[in-house]
């Protein structure tokens, strides 16, 4: 997987950068070196090119508030193709005739399965990683197992990584669909039982 990044900027002053890159420990782990820059794109990307020139792993250019979309070629487009369609005739002949048929490639779909997903932050394809959860300032750690950028930290859940990931979309849809399962039945039983306990004491 090509590992260029998506130089795509926007003249918003909102938007706030930071840059990140990747810090092994010789020991078979890594530290995440990340650097905020605020509003000043200009000092971000002299950075950036720094870290890129010095050889740093993984090197990102990020985007703190605002999410970008994917290159146009991972973006779902239509297609034309040539489909056959046989029609049985009065006299029993079949006729085949030809017809142009519009359908829908979506890009994502197939990168999604091999576990790349586009980070609309870190504007890059990640080979998104799957955690227990997430640490929350220094000493506290969430559980909230799911898919996770491995170098920003974004979840699946997030609404901009599902919006452009397919298979985050589903996933989420899956986790909130058993979710409210399991509470109706928790629920419908809870009722069931005060009914029965009702019944009995009238």
């Amino acid at each position: 997987m090509p590992r260029k990044q998506v130089e795509t900027f926007a003249t918003g002053a909102h938007i706030k950068w930071s840059v990140l890159w990747v810090k092994p420990d010789g020991k078979g782990s890594y530290e995440i070196i990340r650097k905020e820059y605020g509003t000043d794109l200009t000092e971000a990307i002299r950075v950036y090119n720094l870290a890129l020139k010095a050889g740093k792993r993984l090197p990102t250019l990020r985007s703190n508030n605002v999410a970008f979309p994917p290159p146009a070629k991972y973006m779902p487009h239509t297609r034309q193709r040539i489909k056959k369609v046989k029609r049985r005739l009065p006299n029993g002949k079949v006729k085949v005739s030809k017809t142009l048929e519009t359908y829908t490639v979506i890009p994502m779909e197939k990168l999604n399965l091999k576990g790349f997903y586009w980070c609309p932050y870190c504007r890059e394809m990640r080979k998104f990683q799957h955690q227990h959860g997430y640490p929350f300032g220094e000493a506290s750690f969430v559980d909230a197992p799911g898919m996770f950028c491995p170098l920003c930290g974004i979840s699946h859940r997030h609404f901009s990584v599902r919006k452009y990931n397919p298979a985050a979309n589903r996933q989420y849809l899956r986790d909130n669909t058993s979710t409210r399962s399991t509470r109706s039945t928790a629920s419908s039983t809870n009722r069931r039982t005060r009914t029965a306990r009702s019944r009995r004491t009238s």
